[in-house]
């Protein structure tokens, strides 16, 4: 494919970004947002080749000419065109000392050479070949730096970076640089192109894997742009055929499509493979899909049988709950789903929303003194995302689940929520704690939607 199809195809990818990854789950995306900056014009590249006496690489040129300059891009996003310019290599060094300042420990790269001059994109890269600090002195001229004839492309955070070659034998060459965790210096990509280009097809599959589950426990049945996304997720799998989690997402996206014994199938590798709670996640799998071919019975053994494993992480815990409380829901078990509801709220620390829903149903039943010593328990035991920074209290627990039952359609409950407040003392003006500020940390969707992932618990 010809540059000029390539920047095409690189900008139509990003607006898709833009639009389906609004909530920045690929990494990075919360710094750039899936936007570039303005394309630079001629004049201002041909400034830039004649005052540092390079030709930047052609790919690289058209991209910055064409598509945009700094923004959208790898790791923490793309760097504005800039040179490479370092007096020092990145190091790490780490000491923990006492009250009386003896040292305890000590950890980290230590200190690097000092290079003779500050890197310039007047000499030539130095390097053709993989280096790592542990291979002993750079292979650098007198006179010259280890970052010479680059310029920066991307931060990937601890250090680490990533640069393009534009002067030497490796020119046009991008480089990635983890001395600061004492790992080498090599080549990432052959040109610039293929890096960014390698980078959105990877976002691509990420994107995938942080929506996958989703999509298909609640979203729209087709979503545009998927199939791309799948075919980029088949072929990784067929590279890596132990990638667990691959199988999992893989899964999610049958289900998705209401490809039964696909769906299976692919959760059953996803259990063989994986290596996080496998047998508890399997089951969490096979929960939903008993509950989307309609066996509520199956779903619940499997739910069962999935919160009997050792050791789970509290968010799994709380994804099987949430699963057993849709499958008490379906069968009409209602004493069975307020004590899901129960377990759900005690072990919640960052969200109201399960408190709030355990709540609205006991005021659903008439039993309003049992709702609001929920509420003053939570009020207690300061539960909410704010937990830590700013101290619950009744006014704003109790208006914001008055809030919520609005905002969740069960607005008719809310005026007797907010009568059990109107003698609590209103705090100053602008003050914190202020009611329906969705301290709840969740939806105000009632439980009864089909659950993802675990919202933000212990």
């Amino acid at each position: 494919m010809a540059d000029e199809g390539r920047w095409e195809a690189i900008q139509e990818k990003l607006a898709w970004f833009a639009e389906q990854d609004a909530a920045a789950t690929v990494f990075g995306a919360s710094q750039h947002r899936w936007r570039l900056g303005p394309a630079l014009d001629e004049d201002a590249l041909a400034a830039f080749e004649a005052e540092h006496g390079v030709a930047l690489p052609p790919g690289y040129r058209g991209f910055l000419r064409h598509v945009g300059n700094g923004g959208a891009g790898p790791f923490y996003g793309l760097s504005p065109l800039a040179p490479l310019e370092r007096d020092t290599m990145p190091s790490h060094h780490v000491v923990a000392k006492d009250a009386e300042g003896n040292v305890l420990a000590a950890a980290g790269t230590g200190p690097r050479p000092v290079p003779d001059v500050r890197s310039s994109l007047a000499r030539p890269f130095p390097l053709t070949e993989r280096w790592a600090p542990a291979d002993g002195p750079a292979p650098v001229p007198k006179g010259a730096s280890l970052y010479d004839g680059c310029v920066h492309l991307a931060e990937q955070g601890c250090g680490y970076f990533d640069f393009l070659v534009v002067r030497g034998e490796a020119a046009g060459e991008v480089w990635s640089d983890y001395t600061a965790g004492d790992g080498p210096m090599a080549k990432a990509a052959d040109d610039f192109l293929g890096w960014y280009e390698r980078w959105l097809e990877g976002a691509q599959v990420e994107w995938l894997q942080e929506n996958a589950i989703a999509m298909a426990l609640w979203a729209p049945r087709h979503h545009a742009g998927i199939d791309e996304c799948v075919r980029l997720l088949d072929e990784a799998l067929a590279e890596k055929p132990e990638w667990g989690q691959g199988w999992r997402v893989r899964g999610y996206v049958h289900l998705n499509r209401e490809e039964w014994e696909e769906a299976g199938a692919c959760f059953a590798k996803g259990g063989e493979h994986g290596r996080d709670e496998p047998r508890a996640r399997l089951h969490l799998d096979r929960a939903r899909l008993a509950r989307f071919q309609g066996d509520l019975e199956a779903a619940r053994r499997e739910v069962e049988e999935g919160l009997e494993q050792a050791g789970l992480w509290a968010s799994t815990e709380t994804e099987l709950g949430r699963e057993r409380l849709l499958a008490c829901d379906g069968l009409g078990d209602v004493a069975g789903a307020l004590a899901c509801l129960e377990e759900l709220a005690a072990r919640s620390h960052f969200t109201l929303e399960h408190h709030f829903e355990l709540a609205r149903r006991r005021l659903e039943r008439g039993e309003g003194e049992l709702a609001w010593e929920l509420l003053d328990q939570a009020v207690e035991g300061d539960i909410g995302p704010n937990r830590g920074r700013q101290k619950a209290t009744r006014r704003s627990v109790y208006g914001d689940f008055a809030a919520w039952l609005r905002e969740a359609g069960h607005g008719e409950l809310a005026p007797a929520v907010e009568e059990q407040i109107a003698d609590e003392p209103a705090p100053a003006w602008g003050a914190a704690n202020e009611p329906a500020s969705k301290s709840w940390g969740g939806s105000a969707e009632p439980t009864t939607k089909p659950w993802g992932e675990a919202s933000d618990e212990d």
